[in-house]
């Protein structure tokens, strides 16, 4: 019995049991208001350093509503400081002609997130929009965003507070956008800018000075980008007719000089970040190891014989069926699904782990 104990903790002290980065975790919680019962749907990625948040509340013929703060939420946990960096509420909005926006319109048909070879891969899909994120390993200082569309947007739109969530009695603080010719505060009304440059950086001046956003983007896609700054600082980017695929690499600086930082990016760093952002690989090559490593360890608790009997036939009808459902995905070559058996597999194999050890208390 002791050597059983110390097989299962030495699974438990080397991680085996513990939720490993990236993860997508899904929640629905009832919501009742005047009495109408609504339903609140939660999908939070976490990636390898950094977090997403889609948040929506569903009304009883399963629209989305809007009626109070926090009801929709889509945000970018990147370079975060003070509440602030990329939009932790709404960082990204596709608004089409007609006004509405599509990440708001309807829910998502699909969300998944995935380990793959080179880092970590999330995807939404909505009707008519399909948001892809990736994290590459060598390079987790920043995000890249592909944005695809059936038909042209009037209005992409990112949203920030670099370096925080600054309030206008704070100091008298400027919020400012620099590229390589223009060094400039943002106003309240909307500033149009150069698209050639394909950079930007903000930054603060009397107020966290040492900490702000960078982007990198594709200037022929868009016949005109503004930025305006009410606190929050809104880029809108205007695209060309016909123009449908779009892709950034949204990153950030911490605790360095800003002049330096920004000029340094701008002049040094950009074309490297400009050559990764051509060079992904947006349909992912996934990591199914995981999925193998978690059946593996499951396997072995059940040989151990430390469940009951009728914990050891649920585990294994639940495992039998996770991987018949593996198996059918990869035949498909349905990497989602697929994935979505890894993740099922690694609650699996948390719980059976829980069980085995609650034996021995």
């Amino acid at each position: 019995m002791k050597i059983k104990l110390f097989t299962l903790l030495a699974l438990f002290l080397t991680g085996t049991f513990a939720e490993a980065k990236p993860r997508l975790l899904h929640s629905e919680t009832p919501v009742v208001r005047n009495a109408v019962q609504y339903r609140k749907i939660s999908e939070h990625f976490f990636f390898n350093q950094s977090e997403m948040t889609y948040n929506y509340l569903l009304d009883p013929a399963n629209k989305p509503v809007k009626q109070k703060w926090g009801d929709f939420e889509l945000g970018l946990r990147h370079g975060r400081i003070q509440n602030g960096s990329w939009c932790m509420w709404n960082f990204f909005s596709c608004i089409m002609p007609d006004k509405s926006s599509l990440t708001e319109l309807s829910p998502a048909e699909k969300v998944c997130l995935m380990s793959t070879k080179n880092g970590v891969h999330a995807e939404i899909i909505w009707q008519g929009l399909t948001l892809k994120l990736i994290q590459l390993n060598n390079a987790k200082e920043w995000i890249f965003m592909e944005v695809t569309v059936k038909s042209t947007p009037a209005t992409l739109r990112l949203r920030a507070w670099p370096g925080g969530a600054k309030w206008k009695a704070a100091g008298g603080g400027e919020r400012r956008l620099m590229t390589r010719g223009i060094d400039k505060k943002i106003p309240e009304k909307k500033m149009e800018y150069s698209t050639d440059a394909g950079a930007l950086a903000l930054y603060n001046r009397n107020y966290s000075e040492r900490n702000g956003n960078f982007l990198v983007f594709e200037p022929e896609k868009y016949k005109k980008i503004t930025a305006s700054a009410n606190n929050m600082v809104m880029l809108d980017f205007i695209p060309e007719e016909g123009e449908k695929v779009f892709h950034f690499a949204l990153g950030y600086f911490l605790n360095e000089d800003p002049q330096e930082s920004c000029r340094r990016f701008l002049n040094e760093r950009q074309p490297n970040i400009t050559e990764m952002l051509k060079r992904v690989q947006w349909i992912p090559e996934a990591d199914f190891s995981g999925f193998r490593s978690n059946v593996l360890v499951i396997e072995k608790i059940i040989a151990a014989g430390t469940l009951t009997e009728k914990e050891k036939s649920s585990f294994l009808a639940e495992v039998a069926k996770c991987k018949e459902r593996f198996r059918k995905a990869e035949e498909k070559r349905d990497i989602p699904a697929a994935y979505h058996e890894v993740e099922v597999s690694g609650d699996i194999r948390s719980r059976i782990g829980q069980a085995a050890l609650r034996t021995f208390r």
